[in-house]
C-alpha cells in the first residue's frame, strides 16, 4: 500500500474476506445486515457480567465457576474494555540519503479515537495492565479452544500504542472448556508480528480502490470451507452461488 488506506478492519472482519463479495455487502458497504447468532449474544453477555465484576466489583451468581481466575485479575487492578484505535497521516520527513530530495511525504500510524472518521483499526481488549515495560492481556472466550492469531495482533497493538512496552503477555481463557491458550511477545518480533496480516490487508485495499468484490465459493476458498455458503447471508438475494447450489 503506497498511499494512505482509506478502509477500516477488525480482527473480526478479517475472516469476511475469504469472500470479497460477502465483506463488500456485509462489512464495506453495510449492505446486508449480518443475522445475530445465539452464541454472540451469550458471549456479549458474559463479557458484561466479567466486566462489571472486575471493574466495578457487581457480583452475579453466574460467574461463580469462573470466579478462581476472575479474582485473580481483580486484584491486578487492571483496565478492561481497553480500545485501540489507529489511523494513517501523512507526514512530510526529512530524507537525510537524499539531500536534494530534501523532504519527502511518508505514512506514519498514530492512534485516534474510535469515532475518528479516518480510523483504520479498531480493537477492545478485555482486560490488560500494563506495569513498567511488560504488559498483561487477558480475554475471555465462549467458543472452543484454539490457538488464532489475535494474540499475536493484540501484542502488536499494544506495542504499537505503548513505545515503552517492550514484552508483552496475551491469555486467552476459554471459559466453557476450563482451558486457556498463552503466549509472550517480544519488540524485537513486532514487524513479524504483523506479517500474517498484511496479504489480507492488501487484497481489501484492492478491492476498495477498483471497487471490485468477487464471489468466491466455500470450496474455493483459502480454507476450503465450503459449508460457509449455506450460511452465507447474501446467499440467496445477492450472490450467484445460490444456497440450492449447496
Amino acid at each position: 500500500m503506497n498511499e494512505v488506506p482509506h478502509y477500516r478492519w477488525s480482527f473480526s472482519s478479517l475472516g469476511l474476506m475469504s469472500c470479497p463479495k460477502h465483506y463488500e455487502l456485509v462489512r464495506a458497504k453495510e449492505i446486508v445486515k449480518p443475522e445475530k447468532s445465539k452464541a454472540g449474544d451469550e458471549g456479549a453477555r458474559l463479557h458484561e457480567l466479567i466486566e462489571g465484576y472486575i471493574r466495578d466489583d457487581k457480583w452475579d451468581p453466574e460467574l461463580a465457576r469462573w470466579k478462581r481466575v476472575l479474582d485473580i485479575y481483580k486484584a491486578k487492578n487492571g483496565v478492561c474494555e481497553a480500545g485501540y484505535s489507529f489511523k494513517w497521516v501523512e507526514i512530510n520527513n526529512f530524507d537525510h540519503n537524499n539531500s536534494y530530495e530534501g523532504y519527502r511525504t511518508v505514512k506514519k500510524l498514530v492512534l485516534c479515537t474510535d469515532t475518528d472518521p479516518d480510523r483504520w483499526y479498531t480493537g477492545y481488549i478485555d482486560w490488560m495492565k500494563i506495569e513498567g515495560d511488560s504488559c498483561e492481556i487477558a480475554d475471555w472466550k465462549t467458543g472452543k479452544v484454539k490457538i488464532t492469531k489475535q494474540l499475536q495482533l493484540y501484542a502488536w497493538v499494544v506495542m504499537t500504542a505503548h513505545p515503552e512496552v517492550n514484552k508483552v503477555k496475551v491469555t486467552f481463557h476459554f471459559l466453557n472448556y476450563s482451558d486457556q491458550v498463552s503466549d509472550w511477545f517480544y519488540r524485537k518480533d513486532l514487524d513479524k508480528l504483523f506479517e500474517p496480516f498484511k496479504e489480507t490487508l492488501d487484497d481489501i485495499d484492492r478491492c476498495y480502490r477498483f471497487d471490485s468484490w468477487p464471489e468466491i465459493p466455500g470450496d474455493m476458498q483459502k480454507n476450503g470451507r465450503g459449508a460457509n455458503c449455506r450460511f452465507c447471508p447474501i446467499t440467496e438475494t445477492h450472490c450467484s452461488h445460490g444456497k440450492e447450489n449447496f
